[in-house]
């Protein structure tokens, strides 16, 4: 299976999983662009008017919210392995990524049930 890469729009809805890549867009202002992979197979590439308040690697679910003027925004939340998990699972994703989020969770699990 193949990564597809895709630009994010807020009518897009929700999506989970690991930030890849944080670009500066614009040397002249705070433009920032951010590559997410997905556990849908897709990397979105999400254009922010502003740095995030996320780093590369974070597990992060973003959700399109309002602004001010009314507009859709995306907002980055840090999320769980087993809140991306259970992202996954609610929509039936298959993808690379979604196995290591999967792997991950059943250890978590593991180690949890095993104390530590």
């Amino acid at each position: 299976m193949s990564i597809t890469s895709k630009l994010y729009e807020s009518g897009m809805g929700r999506k989970a999983g690991r930030i890849v890549k944080i670009y500066q867009t614009d040397e002249m202002s705070d433009n920032h662009a951010v590559v997410l992979e997905c556990t849908d197979g897709n990397a979105y590439y999400i254009p922010l008017f502003s740095k995030p308040s996320v780093k590369e690697g974070e597990t992060v679910l973003v959700i399109p919210e309002k602004n001010q003027k009314g507009r859709l925004r995306p907002v980055f939340k840090r999320a769980a392995s087993v809140d991306v998990y259970r992202e996954a699972e609610k929509y039936g994703h298959k993808s690379p990524y979604t196995d290591v989020v999967r792997k991950a969770y059943a250890e978590e699990r593991q180690n949890r049930a095993q104390g530590r």
